[in-house]
């Protein structure tokens, strides 16, 4: 009989937990699982990559609460006075004032459930219920509170854990199984909660090498035409991925006079500061941005280092695609880089400055030797993937030998 699984997510967008996702359903048995995937928002450039043997559902709300996902309260009220809709700014009023007088009769635990109390149950009984979003919010709440499931797991994909993850204890004590994407996530979450050591175990986000190298024989990848080196970067336009410092050593390498240019895909909420600070750095002959791309393996391929400039990783997916297309590889020193490169040998670590940075890339640029080194070392096997996945099968299929702690969660 199959096993009702019931996985849930906030969209799917490009980004590195979403192709973790993809690459897992792509490995999981159709015949042995009925998977529905539950999204807080059912949209995303990739949703339409889910295996059509899946169900996808859109997590049941009003539009109040729909609104309120979105953009919060404080925002909600702004928006509507911005927009004149003064009615709908007493509804927001009336309604968070009916809210708060029952929240302070019937107390709430935490925030939390003070804000997402009044969402659906889910109808459903599931054999195993997954926060695979993982990030505290929302679905590591409903998992627990609004899915009634034999055993639940949720993850952790990220090492820069703050302190929003501290009011989610409540809510992590009640998952059977703790899904760190790192042994660096999986710790810094310890340090926050000890005493779930038991529950919290390391489940690298599985790749399929052989997929990644079929596809990036597949379209297009540069098509002009340069002297120098072609530098890549892979990442969603946000902060924590770098590209502000990235574009401060490509200006540095410009004024040293090297032949380059420097690639960035993916898109985000900083494309427009980048775009303000290469005019401003003057290297938009030099850096440039691609934008997103359903296959950036072409890229990859066609690239002749492969740059990591992120702030803080959980499991870097594009470092890990990287290695499979064994590119030489600099990336910066996040926690979890260590756990993929080793110093020297497969890849330069650098530390996250300018000048570190641009080292390493100085190095690569003109020494072809430790380039075809450092390519040659790297590697990414299938056997990889399949040590992951036999973890993963182990938890949906038996709780004994994982000694779960709770038998059912409700």
């Amino acid at each position: 009989m199959k096993k009702k699984m019931l996985i849930m997510m906030n969209a799917m967008g490009y980004g590195g937990v979403e192709s973790a996702l993809l690459n897992l359903l792509f490995l999981l048995d159709k015949e042995k699982l009925d998977i529905t995937i539950l999204f807080v928002k059912k949209e995303g450039e990739l949703l339409e990559k889910i295996p059509n043997w899946i169900k996808t559902k859109e997590i049941q709300v009003s539009d109040f609460d729909r609104e309120l996902l979105d953009y919060g309260n404080k925002e909600m009220l702004k928006r509507s006075i911005r927009k004149r809709q003064f009615r709908y700014t007493c509804e927001i009023i009336t309604t968070f004032f009916k809210r708060k007088i029952y929240n302070w009769i019937n107390k709430p635990n935490d925030r939390n459930e003070a804000r997402y109390r009044f969402f659906p149950v889910v109808e459903d009984h599931y054999d195993v219920a997954l926060d695979f979003y993982g990030h505290p919010s929302v679905t590591t709440y409903y998992i627990v509170e609004k899915v009634s499931a034999d055993i639940k797991a949720t993850w952790l994909h990220r090492s820069d854990i703050g302190n929003e993850i501290k009011g989610y204890g409540n809510y992590y004590k009640k998952y059977n199984r703790i899904f760190g994407v790192s042994n660096a996530a999986k710790e810094k979450f310890l340090e926050v909660f000890p005493e779930l050591a038991e529950k919290c175990i390391t489940l690298y986000n599985i790749l399929l090498p052989e997929v990644i190298e079929k596809k990036s024989q597949i379209g297009k990848g540069f098509t002009d035409k340069i002297g120098g080196m072609r530098l890549l970067s892979v990442g969603r336009l946000a902060i924590e991925k770098g590209f502000d410092i990235a574009i401060e050593v490509a200006e540095k390498l410009k004024k040293d006079g090297y032949e380059f240019k420097w690639y960035v895909i993916g898109e985000g909420a900083e494309h427009t500061n980048l775009k303000k600070l290469i005019m401003k750095k003057e290297v938009a002959d030099c850096f440039i941005l691609l934008g997103a791309s359903d296959n950036p393996y072409p890229f990859f391929q066609q690239c002749d280092i492969y740059i990591q400039t992120s702030r803080a990783e959980g499991y870097c997916i594009t470092l890990a695609e990287a290695r499979i297309l064994k590119k030489p590889i600099i990336t910066t020193n996040f926690l979890t880089a260590k756990e993929q490169i080793m110093d020297g040998e497969t890849g330069i670590i650098a530390e996250f400055s300018v000048e570190s940075i641009l080292e390493g890339v100085k190095k690569l640029l003109t020494d072809e030797k430790l380039r075809r080194k450092l390519a040659h070392n790297v590697s990414y096997g299938k056997a990889d993937y399949l040590i992951e996945l036999e973890k993963f099968y182990t938890f949906v299929e038996s709780t004994d030998e994982l000694q779960l702690l709770e038998r059912k969660v409700t």
